[in-house]
């Protein structure tokens, strides 16, 4: 193949790759964790999103579990995320205006993440949260409490993966072979500032 027909070649994949993956995110959502701003995060192993149990109409009441769910496009399945202290983040969902938070704090397998008042940037560990790229796959990232050794995770208390409406977020802490895990493993889907 000569130079021209290379470079030709080359420009229309770019333009068909651009055009996929405008479709397949709806237009202007970018599908990978850019910093702060408003996204709907979807587990890699259910492909439900994350969302804070409004049953009840509870959804502003401190303690409401974090789970996973089916997409509808409410409040309490779309996250702000804020920047904090040392490179980490506060989590807040956009239906309660509170932050995630690791509950008991130690972080420790198996502990719950639950919404809780937001105290002050720096102010309190159990809300802070790194979030990085997991190695070898580009658009895809983990959730790791800010000091901890866990990640949040969808596998259920038993230790298998969980893939049903409801099933609580947990932390798991064999899950620091993020590359290796699916249930540790989460796509940021960016749809706001």
């Amino acid at each position: 193949m000569n130079t021209r027909a290379y470079a030709i070649s080359r420009a229309a994949l770019a333009v068909a790759a651009a055009m996929a993956a405008s479709l397949s995110l709806g237009g202007e959502a970018r599908a990978q964790f850019t910093g702060p701003g408003v996204y709907v995060i979807t587990s890699a192993s259910s492909r439900k999103v994350l969302d804070l149990d409004n049953s009840w109409w509870r959804d502003g009441v401190a303690g409401m579990p974090l789970i996973q769910w089916d997409p509808h496009g409410g409040t309490n399945q779309r996250f702000r995320i804020v920047a904090d202290v040392g490179g980490s983040f506060t989590i807040r969902p956009l239906h309660s205006g509170q932050c995630l938070e690791v509950r008991p704090a130690t972080g420790a397998d198996g502990a719950d993440i639950q919404q809780s008042p937001c105290r002050p940037a720096g102010g309190n560990a159990a809300q802070r949260f790194l979030i990085g790229p997991v190695l070898f796959l580009q658009r895809l990232n983990y959730i790791q409490p800010a000091g901890s050794r866990t990640a949040l995770s969808t596998r259920s208390p038993s230790g298998g993966d969980a893939h049903h409406n409801g099933a609580r977020i947990l932390l798991s802490a064999y899950s620091l072979d993020h590359w290796r895990l699916v249930n540790t493993q989460f796509q940021f889907t960016r749809i706001g500032p």
